[in-house]
């Protein structure tokens, strides 16, 4: 897994992440991602945004071999505050 320092929303966060794509690393052969991800809980946050996040979600790990993606991302209930 790497990290970064990056830029979000104007706030500078260490952002850690997890290869998904095999071509890009040989890391990714030796996960099944099928076993280390049974969810991923999206939020709390925006509701237009965690939609959109979450069908990146499912994207990414559906293109790195996770089967039923759709039942593994969620998006949280729990509301944003301020």
């Amino acid at each position: 897994m790497e990290s970064a320092t990056e830029v979000v929303d104007g706030v500078s966060q260490l952002v850690y992440k997890l290869p998904l794509d095999g071509k890009k690393t040989d890391i990714r052969a030796d996960l099944d991602l099928s076993r280390l991800v049974d969810r991923l809980i999206i939020g709390p946050g925006s509701a237009q945004f965690n939609s959109a996040m979450k069908e990146a979600f499912i994207n990414a790990l559906a293109n790195a071999g996770v089967t039923d993606t759709d039942k593994r991302v969620v998006e949280s209930g729990i509301p944003l505050r301020n």
